[in-house]
């Protein structure tokens, strides 16, 4: 980790699921900071939900510039495998 973290920092999130096909970046701000066991808890801007992290997702899933979460998620999304939309039934 390079930067130290603050409360009310705000860090981007790419989250990435690619099963289920999402690939978003989040701005998050920082709400609690737990030094002795290492993890986080920051809120979304739009939704307010929070989301805990572990300081070992920074540079993961867990970036300071919007850019770099920008670059990792089109990176995925580039890679990603085709989902289908199909509902399969079974027929009685």
């Amino acid at each position: 980790m390079t930067q130290q973290l603050h409360k009310n920092d705000i860090l981007y999130y790419a989250r990435i699921m690619p099963t289920l096909g999402l690939y978003d970046v989040y701005e998050l701000k920082i709400r609690t900071i737990n030094e002795e066991n290492r993890w986080f808890c920051g809120m979304e801007k739009r939704t307010k939900i929070a989301y805990l992290f572990s300081y070992d997702n920074i540079g993961k899933t867990i970036f300071f510039d919007r850019k770099e979460a920008l670059k990792a998620v089109k990176q995925a999304e580039k890679n990603k495998i085709p989902v289908s939309n199909e509902t399969l039934y079974e027929e009685y």
